[in-house]
C-alpha cells in the first residue's frame, strides 16, 4: 500500500470504459451516410504551402487535396506537418495486456476499473465479447521520442521534434516498452491482481498523446497561414469529448468559441524544456524513449 500522503488505489465496480475503435467506426458510418463527406485514404507528407497561405495537403502520391479551408487535426502527428516548437509534443504511454478467460474473466469484469491514484496505473477489464484481456495502463508524463525531419515549412531545413516512435499495427502485436515501465505495471498489478502478478504480457503498446504545455487543446487559426485552421493537443483527453468537440471546433473557427477558445488560443509565448503537468500524471517526467529502451 502507499505511505500516507502518498495517495492509494480506487476501485468502482460501476466505472466503464467507451469502445473508442468501436464509437470512430460508428462514427464514420453515421458521416457518409450522410453523402456530404468524401473519406480520401493516403498518407499525408506536407501541407500544400503557397506563400503565407495553406491551400491543402498533399499525399504521399504527389496528389494535392485542395481546399479553401485546412484543418490539421492529426494528433501526435501534427509536428511532423507544421512548425509547433514548444506548443505540441508526442508522448509515448505504456500499455499492457493480459489474457484472460473463464473465472479470471469474469472475476476482472466484477473488479471494474481500478486506478492508482499515486502512479496513475489504471486497468480496465475486457468488453462483454471479443478477446479476452485485462487492459493495464500508465497515464504518465511519457516517453519523448526526438526525431529529425525536413523542416515542414521550409524543407531544406531541418527540424528536432517529438514524433510517435510505432509499429506495423495489427491485432495484439507487440510494441516493445521500456524496462521501468515493466516494473511499474507489474508492481500495480502485485497490488490490483495478485493472482495475475508473474503471467506474461500478451502484448505491450505505446499510446501516443499530443500533448501541450497546460494540458488544454489548441484549437485556433494559425496566426502566419491564411487557410490554415490547427485542431490538435488533446494530451490523453481528446476522446472523451468526442460528442461535443466538433461543435467547440467549429464555434471556435467562427470566433465564437468565448472561454474555452480562450484556453485553446494559439500562444505566441512557447514552452521549452520539460513539461511537468503537475499532480496529473504518473511516472518520471523527462523521460527519453530511446534512452530508457537502451
Amino acid at each position: 500500500m502507499k505511505e500516507e500522503g502518498q495517495g492509494g488505489r480506487y476501485t468502482n465496480a460501476e466505472a466503464g470504459w467507451v469502445d473508442a475503435r468501436g464509437a470512430m467506426e460508428w462514427l464514420r458510418e453515421r458521416v457518409e451516410g450522410t453523402g456530404r463527406v468524401k473519406f480520401v485514404v493516403g498518407r499525408v507528407v506536407r501541407l500544400a504551402f503557397a506563400g503565407d497561405t495553406v491551400r491543402g495537403a498533399q499525399l504521399e502520391s504527389g496528389d494535392i487535396l485542395e481546399a479553401d479551408v485546412t484543418i490539421l487535426a492529426a494528433g501526435a502527428w501534427s509536428p511532423s506537418l507544421l512548425d509547433l516548437a514548444d506548443r505540441v509534443r508526442a508522448s509515448g504511454q505504456v500499455l499492457a495486456y493480459i489474457a484472460v478467460e473463464g473465472a479470471e474473466r469474469e472475476e476482472v469484469v466484477r473488479k471494474g476499473c481500478v486506478m492508482d491514484v499515486g502512479s496513475w496505473i489504471f486497468s480496465t477489464p475486457p468488453p462483454p465479447s471479443g478477446p479476452g484481456f485485462l487492459k493495464i495502463g500508465r497515464h504518465g508524463h511519457g516517453y519523448t521520442n526526438p526525431t529529425t525531419i525536413p523542416h515542414p515549412e521550409s524543407p531544406s531545413q531541418t527540424l528536432s521534434v517529438s514524433l510517435p516512435h510505432t509499429s506495423p499495427h495489427t491485432p495484439h502485436a507487440s510494441t516493445p516498452i521500456p524496462a521501468e515501465a515493466h516494473h511499474e505495471l507489474r508492481a500495480f498489478l502485485a497490488q490490483a491482481y495478485p493472482s495475475l502478478a508473474d503471467r506474461k504480457w500478451s502484448f505491450t503498446r505505446l499510446c501516443w498523446y499530443a500533448d501541450t504545455p497546460t494540458g488544454d487543446f489548441l484549437v485556433d487559426w494559425h496566426p502566419r497561414y491564411a487557410g490554415l485552421f490547427v485542431a490538435t493537443g488533446g494530451s490523453g483527453h481528446g476522446f472523451k469529448f468526442l460528442p461535443v468537440l466538433g461543435r467547440a471546433v467549429v464555434d471556435c473557427m467562427r470566433g465564437e468559441g468565448g472561454e474555452v477558445g480562450e484556453v485553446w488560443r494559439w500562444r505566441e509565448e512557447a514552452v521549452p524544456g520539460v513539461w511537468e503537468h503537475e499532480g496529473e500524471r504518473g511516472g518520471v517526467s523527462g523521460m527519453v524513449l530511446g534512452e530508457e529502451m537502451g
